[in-house]
């Protein structure tokens, strides 16, 4: 449970063994109360849907070896020019978890 006890929060694996539309309102839930109660979140989130992930203000990719892939604004088009470039798009409108995962569109440490 959220409250106005603290000013930021650290929630890891939240929506693991939840079904993808309870997730969804899991995160619209913790967006509510952030607003409410002026919080801070950092969500720890494992290959989460595009609709939870446009959620989020930022959106931070590590690599397998804990190095900072991404850092900047969790969507799609930011993503793509970073990850496939300004002329690239994604192959077969795959979901933006597909994206920053695929080893081909990695690289070194970005920051948008």
């Amino acid at each position: 449970v959220l409250s106005d006890t603290a000013a930021f929060y650290a929630l890891e694996g939240i929506t693991d063994g939840l079904s993808s539309q309870d997730s969804l309102h899991l995160i619209k839930l913790i967006q509510q109360a952030c607003a409410v109660y002026k919080l801070g979140v950092i969500v720890s989130l494992l290959q989460p849907s595009d609709a939870i992930l446009a959620l989020f203000d930022k959106m931070l990719v590590l690599s397998e070896s804990g190095e900072m892939n991404y850092f900047g604004p969790a969507n799609r088009e930011a993503l793509e020019s970073v990850f496939v470039g300004k002329t690239g798009t994604l192959e077969n409108g795959g979901s933006i978890c597909d994206l920053v995962l695929n080893p081909q569109y990695q690289n070194d440490s970005l920051v948008a």
